[in-house]
Protein backbone atom coordinates (compact mmCIF):
# COMPACT_ATOMS: atom_id res chain seq x y z
CA UNK A 1 0.00 0.00 0.00
CA UNK A 2 1.31 3.55 -0.79
CA UNK A 3 1.10 6.56 1.34
CA UNK A 4 1.30 10.30 1.21
CA UNK A 5 5.04 9.98 1.87
CA UNK A 6 5.99 7.63 -0.88
CA UNK A 7 4.26 9.65 -3.86
CA UNK A 8 6.18 12.91 -2.48
CA UNK A 9 9.23 10.71 -2.88
CA UNK A 10 8.14 9.65 -6.28
CA UNK A 11 7.85 12.85 -7.65
CA UNK A 12 10.48 14.78 -5.49
CA UNK A 13 13.16 13.66 -7.50
CA UNK A 14 11.32 14.36 -11.24
CA UNK A 15 10.41 17.36 -10.29
CA UNK A 16 13.22 19.01 -8.84
CA UNK A 17 15.29 17.75 -11.70
CA UNK A 18 12.66 19.17 -14.26
CA UNK A 19 12.52 22.80 -11.89
CA UNK A 20 16.88 23.07 -11.86
CA UNK A 21 17.19 22.25 -15.84
CA UNK A 22 14.86 25.13 -16.61
CA UNK A 23 16.54 27.64 -14.00
CA UNK A 24 20.09 26.73 -15.00
CA UNK A 25 19.78 27.24 -18.68
CA UNK A 26 20.05 30.46 -19.78
CA UNK A 27 17.91 30.57 -22.67
CA UNK A 28 14.70 29.32 -21.18
CA UNK A 29 12.00 32.24 -20.10
CA UNK A 30 12.25 30.72 -16.11
CA UNK A 31 15.88 31.31 -16.27
CA UNK A 32 15.88 34.74 -17.40
CA UNK A 33 12.87 35.20 -15.12
CA UNK A 34 14.75 34.02 -11.80
CA UNK A 35 17.37 36.33 -13.03
CA UNK A 36 15.04 39.85 -13.41
CA UNK A 37 16.30 42.03 -10.25
CA UNK A 38 13.03 41.69 -8.41
CA UNK A 39 13.08 37.87 -8.33
CA UNK A 40 17.27 38.47 -6.82
CA UNK A 41 15.63 41.04 -4.00
CA UNK A 42 13.20 38.85 -3.44
CA UNK A 43 15.46 36.13 -2.92
CA UNK A 44 17.62 37.61 -0.94
CA UNK A 45 15.28 38.59 1.41
CA UNK A 46 13.90 35.25 2.09
CA UNK A 47 15.50 34.65 4.84
CA UNK A 48 13.99 37.48 6.49
CA UNK A 49 10.32 36.26 5.53
CA UNK A 50 11.60 33.04 6.63
CA UNK A 51 11.82 34.64 10.10
CA UNK A 52 9.50 36.90 10.15
CA UNK A 53 6.37 34.71 8.38
CA UNK A 54 5.78 32.80 11.40
CA UNK A 55 5.69 35.37 14.28
CA UNK A 56 3.27 37.77 12.13
CA UNK A 57 1.35 35.56 10.07
CA UNK A 58 -1.33 35.60 13.02
CA UNK A 59 -1.00 38.81 14.15
CA UNK A 60 -1.30 40.45 10.84
CA UNK A 61 -4.40 38.48 9.18
CA UNK A 62 -5.80 41.96 7.99
CA UNK A 63 -9.14 41.60 6.99
CA UNK A 64 -10.68 38.33 7.27
CA UNK A 65 -14.11 37.50 6.95
CA UNK A 66 -16.22 34.64 6.93
CA UNK A 67 -16.67 34.62 3.26
CA UNK A 68 -13.54 32.74 0.91
CA UNK A 69 -13.10 35.95 -0.86
CA UNK A 70 -12.26 38.10 2.74
CA UNK A 71 -10.36 35.84 3.52
CA UNK A 72 -7.97 35.77 0.77
CA UNK A 73 -8.07 39.70 0.60
CA UNK A 74 -6.93 39.24 3.87
CA UNK A 75 -4.20 36.60 3.47
CA UNK A 76 -2.73 39.07 -0.12
CA UNK A 77 -2.66 41.91 2.46
CA UNK A 78 -0.81 40.32 5.14
CA UNK A 79 1.89 38.60 2.99
CA UNK A 80 2.56 41.82 1.20
CA UNK A 81 3.40 43.05 4.45
CA UNK A 82 5.32 40.82 5.35
CA UNK A 83 6.96 40.84 2.26
CA UNK A 84 7.59 44.69 2.63
CA UNK A 85 8.85 44.12 5.97
CA UNK A 86 10.95 41.34 5.07
CA UNK A 87 12.92 43.87 2.18
CA UNK A 88 12.95 46.16 4.67
CA UNK A 89 14.74 44.06 7.27
CA UNK A 90 17.42 43.09 4.53
CA UNK A 91 18.11 46.25 3.48
CA UNK A 92 18.47 47.68 6.76
CA UNK A 93 20.16 44.74 8.90
CA UNK A 94 21.84 41.76 6.42
CA UNK A 95 23.16 43.45 3.87
CA UNK A 96 25.07 46.14 7.17
CA UNK A 97 25.52 42.95 8.92
CA UNK A 98 27.14 41.19 6.13
CA UNK A 99 29.55 44.50 4.71
CA UNK A 100 30.15 44.52 8.83
CA UNK A 101 31.09 40.74 8.77
CA UNK A 102 33.09 40.82 5.58
CA UNK A 103 35.33 43.54 7.13
CA UNK A 104 35.83 42.61 10.62
CA UNK A 105 36.63 38.58 9.57
CA UNK A 106 38.70 39.92 5.95
CA UNK A 107 42.36 38.87 7.14
CA UNK A 108 44.11 40.60 4.49
CA UNK A 109 45.37 43.60 4.97
CA UNK A 110 43.57 46.89 4.15
CA UNK A 111 46.45 47.78 1.94
CA UNK A 112 45.93 44.48 -0.38
CA UNK A 113 42.08 45.01 -0.17
CA UNK A 114 42.98 48.21 -1.93
CA UNK A 115 44.83 46.80 -4.43
CA UNK A 116 42.69 44.14 -5.18
CA UNK A 117 39.67 46.56 -5.72
CA UNK A 118 41.28 48.64 -7.89
CA UNK A 119 40.95 48.58 -12.00
CA UNK A 120 43.65 49.10 -13.83
CA UNK A 121 43.53 51.54 -16.83
CA UNK A 122 42.75 50.80 -19.98
CA UNK A 123 45.67 51.00 -21.89
CA UNK A 124 48.19 49.42 -19.20
CA UNK A 125 45.98 46.08 -19.30
CA UNK A 126 47.79 43.68 -21.32
CA UNK A 127 45.65 42.06 -24.41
Amino acid sequence: MSSAWSWDAAYLLPAALLLWGLATSQRTWLARFLATPTMVLLGEASFAFYLFHHQLLGRLVIGVTPTAAGWLFGMAVTFVMILMLSVGAHFLIERPAQRWLRRTLDRRPRSTLDDMTRVAPLDQVLI
